[in-house]
């Protein structure tokens, strides 16, 4: 268990998401990144280890997770750095997806299935990005978020914003007659 922020292992421990044998925080050696470069390369082993890059909602549809870490210079203190990660969350849907969601049927949906037709729905959330002064910190935060995330796609279906979505998206498609990313104009409430 990691020795500077106990809370945290323990709500990961108690919920499930994690074995206990995983350390969270993962407490690095040196408290200040040479690089930008390593630092990026420290957060992606550590979110490797977590298990952290693909989560999975309620019925099962896979959402990937994109982030960078970015090391900038403190505002108010020139001797010290700001760690700062931006992250955002991406799903894409095509029709085998969709139907093995449960979202459309064969039979109740044969006009949506032939609009949709062999193309893919994509879906990225809106960007979001932590900042601290220490790695640690920032690191921390992140966890709490991602944890906040993987717990709000378990609380309830979201076949019905998927089927929301389609329509959105089949809309969109017969007005400007091409594939449009879905994306911050398509509302989906996570309390994230």
């Amino acid at each position: 268990m990691c020795t500077f922020c106990p809370d945290v292992n323990q709500t990961f421990v108690e919920s499930g998401i994690f074995m206990s044998s995983l350390d969270l925080l993962h407490n690095t050696k040196s408290p200040l990144s040479t690089s930008a470069a390593s630092a990026e390369a420290e957060l992606r082993r550590w979110l490797l280890r977590q298990n952290q890059v693909k989560f999975v909602d309620q019925d099962g549809a896979p959402y990937h997770l994109h982030s960078q870490l970015e090391i900038l210079p403190h505002p108010d203190d020139t001797q010290a750095a700001l760690y700062r990660i931006s992250y955002h969350f991406n799903c894409q849907f095509d029709r085998q997806e969709l139907l093995r969601l449960k979202v459309l049927s064969e039979a109740r949906d044969k006009r949506l299935l032939q609009l949709l037709g062999e193309d893919t729905i994509s879906w990225q959330s809106q960007q979001r990005s932590l900042s601290a002064p220490q790695l640690d910190l920032v690191r921390r935060e992140f966890a709490e978020s991602l944890l906040k995330f993987s717990r709000s796609l378990q609380k309830r279906s979201l076949n019905s914003w998927r089927k929301r979505m389609v329509g959105q998206w089949i809309d969109r498609k017969m007005l400007f007659g091409a594939q449009v990313l879905s994306h911050l104009d398509d509302k989906l409430d996570l309390d994230v």
